[in-house]
């Protein structure tokens, strides 16, 4: 996990209550042609370290239900964004 990148305003990402989590509780098992796989976004956590996590309706608990991408630890963020697309490969 990194820290903000100089420059990086919390200005810059949307707050973590309007994140898009694919289809939430609604559809819960990959096999149903509903289902929708919840994106991996830039997450910023309360302490100010960024990860790529995503929501993860089976591994809710109190605090939350966002796992980091890698691996697995459910985090708390205030804050998400879209990951910037990867560089092209030359």
């Amino acid at each position: 996990m990194s820290e903000i990148r100089i420059g990086q305003t919390v200005a810059d990402w949307q707050p973590i209550e309007t994140a898009p989590k694919g289809t939430w509780g609604s559809v819960m098992y990959t096999n149903d042609p509903r289902y929708v796989e919840p994106p991996t976004l830039l997450l910023l956590l309360e302490d100010g370290k960024q990860c790529c996590g995503y929501a993860d309706y089976f591994y809710v608990s109190e605090d939350s239900y966002w796992c980091e991408a890698v691996s697995g630890e459910l985090v708390v963020p205030t804050h998400w964004a879209f990951q910037p697309p990867p560089p092209e490969v030359r």
